[in-house]
């Protein structure tokens, strides 16, 4: 009768390295995860600013158009959570100058705020232009 022997040596995988190997595997989908979903979320983020970029130009472009200029301020808020505010002061540039007859300068400053993540503060973009307009 001829026996066989179990090969110390033998070709194939035990099953510690099967486990060994499905574990590695899992750690790389899990990071390979974690990197699409953050490539994901960051792209959100960019949008959102994007967005909030246009319609604080588009504010400051309709200062003095559809609103005549005069200080104050003036709030709203549009689709998707974006809340903006504008507001308008005469610009004097630290001088203190007579009442002008001509046109006046305003600092004209708008300002959008929307809802960010739990971990961030509400993301905020802000910009100031001067522009001129009649003496009130």
């Amino acid at each position: 009768m001829i026996r066989k022997h179990l090969n110390a040596n033998a070709d194939g995988f035990t099953l510690f390295e099967t486990l060994v190997a499905l574990a590695m595997l899992a750690i790389g989908l899990g990071a390979f995860y974690r990197a699409i979903a953050g490539g994901a979320w960051g792209e959100n983020r960019i949008a959102r600013a994007e967005t909030g970029l246009h319609i604080a130009e588009a504010k400051l472009a309709a200062a003095g158009i559809e609103h005549k200029l005069v200080a104050g301020t003036q709030s709203g808020e549009e689709p998707g959570g974006y809340r903006w505010t504008v507001t308008v002061n005469r610009y004097e540039n630290g001088l203190d100058l007579p009442p002008a007859s001509g046109p006046v300068a305003f600092e004209v400053t708008a300002q959008v705020t929307w809802a960010g993540s739990a971990n961030f503060s509400r993301p905020t973009v802000q910009l100031t232009t001067l522009k001129l307009g009649p003496a009130s």
